[in-house]
């Protein structure tokens, strides 16, 4: 696995860290639109609980 190097590695762990935060996102952006402002600001909050941690 010579194509794997480890900053190939490192930069995909970097970027993957930040995948739940934007499904949260767009899933409350979703809810925002739908009209279902409850679950829109849960899901918020969730995506900025996933950037604290």
């Amino acid at each position: 696995m010579k194509f794997l190097a480890k900053d190939i590695v490192r930069h995909l762990g970097r970027i993957l860290q930040y995948v739940p935060v934007a499904i949260a996102f767009f899933l409350a952006l979703s809810f925002w639109r739908m009209g279902f402002t409850e679950g829109a600001i849960i899901t918020g909050l969730m995506g900025i609980g996933f950037i604290l941690l």
